[in-house]
C-alpha cells in the first residue's frame, strides 16, 4: 500500500519522449573540397554524398553541428615566378552573405615548409553555412597550378594554435609574394592581423630576377607605407566617425640584396601595407612581415626613448669647414636624433663653431633650417668632447623629408678636424 502512491509518477517518467531529436557529440565532418582546381572559385552548398569534386567542380562542405573547421591543401604543377593565391574558410548565416572565419592561405606550398608540404587553416565558430572560398590563382610564369583541398570538421577538439599551419603562424605574415616591382603603384594594399595589438616587428624582402629566380637588389625609389589601425570606422555618423589610426610610417626599401626594414611599434589591431615606386622590368619581389612577440616599447611617442626600437648611427668625419651631410633626406621620413658626441682637434688655440642645420637639397643647401646656435669649441687641443648629448630625448626637430647636415667654421691658419658620432632613428 505505502508504493502505491509512486505508480502514477513512474508511469509519467517512464513514458518515452516523442518528437525530440538529440545530436550527441562529436561531429564530426570530413569533405574533399577541390580536385585540382586550377581557377578562383567558391565551394558550393552540399548537393549530395558521397561527392568527389574535379576542376571546376567543386564540393560543398555538410554542417552536422560542427564548430571547429579546418583545410589542407597541396598544389600540384607549382608556379616558378610570379604566384598569386588567396584561399580561406568562410561561414554565412543566410546562405547569402559571407564572411571570414580564417586567416588567408597565400603560400605555394611546393615544398617543405616546417617539414610538410601541405599547408592548412584552421578557425572556429558555429554558423548555418560553411564554404572553402579560392579568392585568387594566377601564374605568371606559364605554369597551371592545381589545388586540391580537405575539409574536416569537429565538435570536441581544440584547434592548432594558429591559423594558418605549415605555412604562417601569427608573428609571421606575407604581405608580397612573388609580384612584380613594376606593379608597386597599382598593387592593392594588404591588410593583416596584428599579432601582438601592436606593429612592432620586421620588413623581410627578396628581390629577384623573375626569369631565373637568382636574387638581385631591390630597384631603387621603392617604398611600403605601413598603417596601424585601431578601428575601422566609416563616415562620420555612420559607425564611429571613421578610421582610427595610431600611426602610418612609409618606408624607404634600400636597394640592396634581401634588405630588411624595421617597424617601429605603434598599438594596432591590424596593419596595413601599400606600395609605392617605379620598379624595374622583369623584377620581382616578395615581402615578409614578422612580429615582435614582446616588445619593450610602452608606445612611446618619442622614437628615442623607445626601447623597442633599434637606433641606427652614422660617423662625423669634417676637415673642411663646409656643410656636411650626415643623415641623408628619405622622403616621408624624419630624422630623430637621439644622442650626439662631437671632438674637434686643431693646430691652433682658434675658436672653431659647428651649427646643426636640416634642408633638402645636396648638403641641405635648399629649404635651409637652422636648428642650433653656432657651438664653440673654444682654444681647442683635442682634449675631451666639443659637443655631448647623451641618449634620451629626440634633440633636434628635423622637418619631414628633409637631410640632417653640420656646417663648420674654420679660422685661418687652422687645420680642421671635426670627429665624432651621431646615433638616430628615421621613420
Amino acid at each position: 500500500m505505502r508504493l502505491r502512491w509512486l505508480l502514477p509518477f513512474l508511469l509519467i517518467v517512464s513514458a518515452p519522449v516523442r518528437g525530440q531529436v538529440t545530436y550527441v557529440s562529436p561531429q564530426t565532418v570530413q569533405q574533399q573540397i577541390f580536385g585540382g582546381q586550377t581557377t578562383a572559385a567558391a565551394s558550393p552548398a552540399p548537393t549530395g554524398f558521397p561527392c568527389t569534386p574535379s576542376n571546376g567542380s567543386p564540393c560543398g562542405i555538410p554542417n552536422l553541428g560542427q564548430s571547429i573547421h579546418a583545410i589542407t591543401y597541396t598544389i600540384a604543377n607549382p608556379c616558378t615566378t610570379g604566384f598569386s593565391m588567396d584561399l580561406r574558410i568562410e561561414a554565412s548565416n543566410d546562405g547569402a552573405t559571407w564572411f571570414a572565419i580564417s586567416e588567408d592561405a597565400t603560400d605555394q606550398n611546393s615544398g617543405s615548409i616546417q617539414g610538410a608540404t601541405t599547408g592548412g587553416l584552421t578557425a572556429t565558430g558555429s554558423y548555418a553555412s560553411y564554404r572553402v572560398n579560392l579568392v585568387r590563382l594566377a601564374c605568371a610564369s606559364g605554369q597551371t597550378p592545381a589545388v586540391t583541398v580537405f575539409y574536416s570538421g569537429t565538435s570536441t577538439s581544440n584547434p592548432t594554435s594558429v591559423g594558418a599551419f605549415y605555412q604562417s603562424s601569427p608573428i609571421r605574415k606575407i604581405v608580397l609574394q612573388n609580384q612584380a616591382t613594376t606593379n608597386a603603384n597599382a598593387q592593392p594594399a594588404v591588410t593583416v592581423n596584428a599579432a601582438n595589438g601592436n606593429t612592432a616587428g620586421g620588413l623581410y624582402i627578396s628581390c629577384y630576377i623573375a626569369a631565373s629566380g637568382s636574387s638581385t637588389s631591390c630597384p631603387s625609389g621603392m617604398s611600403i607605407t605601413v598603417t596601424a589601425f585601431i578601428a575601422f570606422g566609416s563616415s562620420i555618423g555612420g559607425g564611429g566617425g571613421g578610421n582610427v589610426v595610431s600611426s602610418s610610417t612609409t618606408y624607404a626599401v634600400p636597394a640592396s640584396v634581401a634588405p630588411i626594414l624595421q617597424v617601429s611599434n605603434a598599438p594596432a589591431i591590424s596593419i596595413t601595407f601599400s606600395f609605392a615606386g617605379a620598379g624595374t622590368a622583369g623584377v620581382n619581389w616578395s615581402i615578409y612581415y614578422v612580429a615582435t612577440s614582446t616588445p619593450t616599447s610602452n608606445f612611446a611617442s618619442d622614437p628615442c626613448l623607445s626601447s623597442g626600437i633599434v637606433k641606427s648611427s652614422a660617423p662625423v668625419n669634417i676637415t673642411t669647414a663646409t656643410t656636411t651631410q650626415i643623415v641623408a633626406a628619405v622622403g616621408g621620413q624624419k630624422i630623430y636624433p637621439c644622442s650626439i658626441t662631437l671632438d674637434a682637434n686643431v693646430n691652433s688655440s682658434s675658436v672653431e663653431s659647428f651649427q646643426w642645420v636640416a634642408g633638402t637639397g645636396a648638403a641641405c643647401g635648399t629649404g635651409t633650417v637652422t636648428l642650433t646656435g653656432a657651438m664653440l669649441s673654444g682654444a681647442s687641443t683635442g682634449t675631451g668632447p666639443v659637443f655631448l648629448a647623451p641618449a634620451g630625448p629626440t634633440l633636434l626637430n628635423v622637418p619631414v623629408s628633409n637631410a640632417l647636415c653640420l656646417t663648420t667654421v674654420q679660422v685661418a691658419g687652422a687645420n680642421l678636424n671635426v670627429n665624432g658620432w651621431i646615433s638616430y632613428v628615421q621613420q
